[in-house]
């Protein structure tokens, strides 16, 4: 059955009918990983129009050692994309000072031996605090892993990126990280395959992480739901890539005028969306022309996402990767 826009829709909807659902209904034990978001601040989404507020808000949190409850001490605190850093205090609490908007991401570079603490989906309203709660440091695991063809060859010089998978990434809950689908995901980790494929990362903590590769002529290929634990040292993650498809095109206004710096999201379409509640995101840039190119797409169905300052997000247009090699977004 062909899936139309209004059913790409309807698909992110039932999704996030869903997530909110499970946020509501499921009891689990806290993550160490994760913060404490509050609803207020995570149910504002709507990106800002011109004269509108710009007062900065402020983002707080702490930043304790998993099992101790220590604090963790003059440890770097970032937001991802702005000049915003800090260092935890005594007590191990931050505070920075940020341009409203939504989809904010903190990054905590925790010294070794413990893995980096990032925090996605964080809306910052102007002259308000947004508190992510009390983030835990723990030790790092090493994971290895390859990267092949789908004949088995190895692919050397791949890009490895990995992600905390989408269910758990952002700790508001399900509901923030839909709302957080159209923003950037930066990686925890992020390295490149040597001559043979392989790759060796030592910055994860335990969890569930999406495995990502990326090499010129493949699509990007994804491993979801890799659990890390202690035992991670002696498996080895695979990741396949097949060939890669063009999509360009641009990004305008009703006035034909281009929109710079709008960020396209390509979500491929599958029955395991709504099964799993996991994405496999890709991301580019319109240039100041408003264009964008994407040159690793894997082929099939896949939906669209427009996130442009000033502009409603745009969700609902469907292409046909591999079929259509091109897509002109009026926002």
């Amino acid at each position: 059955m062909r899936m139309s826009q209004v059913g790409v829709l309807v698909i992110l909807i039932v999704i996030l009918g869903v997530a909110v659902t499970v946020g509501m209904l499921a009891v689990k034990a806290p993550d160490p990983s994760e913060a404490d978001l509050s609803s207020d601040t995570a149910a504002r989404s709507a990106p800002r129009g011109p004269g509108e507020d710009t007062r900065p808000g402020v983002v707080t949190g702490e930043v304790r050692v998993f099992r101790t409850d220590a604090p963790a001490v003059e440890v770097v605190v970032r937001i991802e994309g702005e000049d915003a850093e800090a260092l935890t205090d005594a007590q191990g609490f931050f505070q920075l000072r940020v341009p409203p908007g939504g989809g904010r991401t903190v990054v905590v570079e925790a010294p070794e031996p413990y893995a980096p603490v990032v925090v996605t989906g964080v809306m910052v309203e102007p002259g308000r605090s947004a508190s992510v709660g009390t983030l835990y440091l723990e030790r790092a695991f090493l994971v290895k892993g390859e990267v092949v063809d789908g004949a088995g060859r190895p692919i050397g010089g791949a890009e490895v990126r990995v992600r905390r998978s989408m269910a758990e990434q952002a700790p508001g809950g399900p509901f923030a990280w839909i709302l957080g689908l159209g923003a950037e995901r930066p990686p925890l980790e992020a390295t490149t395959a040597d001559a043979s494929g392989r790759f060796t990362l030592t910055k994860l903590s335990p969890g569930t992480y999406t495995f990502e590769a990326e090499a010129p002529g493949f699509a990007v290929g994804f491993r979801p739901r890799v659990i890390v634990s202690p035992e991670s040292a002696t498996k080895s993650v695979r990741i396949v890539l097949g060939r890669g498809e063009v999509l360009e095109g641009t990004v305008k206004n009703g006035a034909e005028e281009p929109i710079p710096d709008a960020r396209i999201t390509v979500v491929r379409i599958n029955e395991r969306m709504l099964q799993d509640l996991e994405f496999q995101p890709v991301q580019a840039v319109t240039d100041a022309e408003g264009a964008f190119s994407f040159a690793n797409l894997a082929p099939g169905r896949a939906g669209v996402m427009v996130v442009a300052d000033g502009y409603p997000i745009q969700l609902g247009d469907e292409v046909r990767v591999g079929q259509q090699r091109r897509l002109d977004i009026v926002l």
